[in-house]
């Protein structure tokens, strides 16, 4: 910290601080859960900490052990702690906060679209998979340092390869991601759908996921239900999360999603081949319109 700098905050007067940090809030609402760590010191600092404490003196017991420690001054207790801690450092900065660095969303489109041709190269599918789980874990490690925009573009790159369907070999590669990933991506989509930051330029708060954003993610959820039911699949998570993340405002999109669906659908009474793949698409079509708000 620039010493000049850390001089006028020294002299700033509490009340001062308290303002200074409210308008830095407001600013930047990330900062919040930060700023509440540094307050209340957990007993395990979250891993995106890192704590470092000049002249860490620990509580040590007397252990009772021989007389080479007491003739030492130090127990073995002392020598444990010592191995432990890195006592180097600025005793000014307690607290890092590790900001993970910006998304290279190109890189990772790269990344996830070059499956389809590794597969077709002859590499084994473990690969691809094994692959895909890094991509996972670095999604929810942004998303639990509040890089909720990183995050989210992980996993539509995920989503969006899913349904291009260039790769026969690759979808139940990517279904199997996805299924594992959608706990996580529930949770990050409720959050970012309810929760709201401060626009400096409207000085209002907004959507932390705006509206063409949100609406978006549910088109894309919707699309993805969809294959899932042809495929006969009974999954009623992907219809709670978009009720769950939808707004007021979604649901006469989310509506219209359905009847376009239910309008392609051809009936014909007088036939007699029963088409049940289509038979259960009807059926999923009507039940998720029951289950929408009413506007």
């Amino acid at each position: 910290m620039d010493a000049d700098f850390e001089q006028r905050l020294q002299e700033s007067n509490r009340e001062d601080l308290i303002e200074l940090v409210r308008v830095l809030i407001l600013r930047h609402p990330l900062l919040r859960a930060e700023i509440e760590a540094f307050l209340d010191i957990p007993s395990s600092p979250p891993p995106y900490l890192l704590e470092v404490e000049e002249g860490y003196d620990a509580d040590v017991g007397d252990t009772g052990d021989s007389e080479d420690s007491e003739n030492s001054g130090e127990t073995e207790v002392d020598v444990e702690e010592t191995d432990d801690w890195d006592f180097g450092g600025d005793e000014n900065d307690l607290f890092k906060p590790l900001s993970p660095l910006p998304l290279d969303v190109e890189m990772y489109r790269q990344r996830i679209e070059g499956y389809t041709k590794r597969l077709e190269q002859g590499e084994q599918p473990r690969a691809i998979i094994t692959d895909l789980a890094k991509v996972s874990q670095e999604a929810e490690l942004r998303a639990e340092q509040q890089d909720y925009y990183g995050a989210l573009d992980i996993y539509a790159l995920m989503l969006d390869e899913r349904l291009q369907e260039r790769s026969p070999a690759l979808l139940s590669i990517l279904d199997e991601a996805i299924d594992a990933a959608t706990p996580a991506l529930e949770t990050l989509l409720g959050e970012a759908s309810s929760n709201t930051i401060f626009d400096e330029n409207t000085i209002t708060l907004s959507p932390l996921l705006t509206a063409p954003a949100r609406q978006r993610w549910l088109e894309r959820l919707f699309t993805l239900w969809l294959k899932r039911v042809d495929a006969h699949s009974i999954d009623d998570e992907l219809p709670e999360i978009m009720l769950s993340v939808a707004w007021q405002e979604d649901v006469p999109l989310l509506r219209s999603l359905a009847q376009n669906e239910l309008q392609k659908l051809p009936r014909s009474p007088h036939s007699n081949i029963v088409d049940f793949t289509r038979q259960f698409r009807y059926r999923a079509l009507e039940k998720f319109l029951r289950e929408l708000p009413r506007t």
